[in-house]
């Protein structure tokens, strides 16, 4: 089992709010295993992949040939490989951080992904960082390539509810984060369908479809293609 704080374990082990993020049978997992049945997907990009939830569930309910998942946190990286190599799954497993401005052809070859996924990676990345993750997904993927991306929305109990203490929820969320990406990190974003579709518009991905859901639809997940002209520079 990967080590990690037990603040950033309450939250990404299934315990609690954890549960968004490891439960196989939650939505976003639902809709990127049929997303990859619809679009007969065959190579598949998992960013910000945490212990790699997805992509076992990729591998497990599609025919999909090939996965490339990171994640900034080499405890979760190296579980997801153990797995992968144990089973032997065609995960391709690699720490790296879905914000960087260099290196990503290294991780995957240019216009070569079917589908990604990027899940609730977004909030805790600065509008900068954020244009550099869509601008590398959108090299990634090939024309016509597709884009599931969630956050937590306006809506979230993240944002509307606190502790008992007084201290809201994002705020234990973000610290967690902090364990977890193990680096200094004071930034969260709730989103708007609004925002997202502006930030996939900006990097030449269209939104097709998108809504709320969750606890209380909490959450945003909205899903883009590639277009088909030079990316919006």
């Amino acid at each position: 089992m990967a080590e990690f704080s037990p603040l950033a374990e309450s939250i990404y082990s299934g315990n609690g709010m954890g549960q968004h993020y490891t439960n196989p049978e939650h939505t976003v997992v639902q809709r990127s295993v049929a997303l990859v049945r619809e679009t007969d997907g065959k190579s598949v990009l998992d960013v910000a992949c945490g212990r790699g939830l997805t992509s076992l569930a990729l591998t497990k309910n599609t025919d999909v040939e090939h996965i490339t998942a990171f994640d900034i946190n080499k405890a979760a990286i190296e579980e997801l490989d153990k797995t992968a190599r144990k089973e032997g799954l065609p995960i391709h497993a690699v720490v790296f951080d879905a914000a960087a401005s260099e290196g990503y052809g290294s991780v995957v070859t240019p216009e070569s992904i079917d589908v990604a996924v990027a899940k609730d990676v977004y909030p805790f990345l600065t509008p900068d960082n954020t244009r550099i993750m869509l601008s590398n997904i959108h090299d990634a993927l090939k024309p016509g390539g597709w884009l599931l991306i969630t956050s937590p929305s306006t809506r979230s109990r993240l944002y509307q509810e606190a502790e008992p203490t007084g201290t809201p929820l994002y705020r234990k969320l973000n610290q967690a984060a902090k364990d977890y990406v193990q680096t200094d990190l004071d930034y969260f974003t709730f989103s708007t369908i609004g925002n997202i579709a502006e930030l996939m518009d900006d990097n030449d991905i269209e939104m097709v479809e998108a809504s709320h859901y969750g606890r209380a639809k909490g959450w945003i997940m909205a899903l883009g293609q590639k277009n088909n002209t030079l990316l919006k520079r």
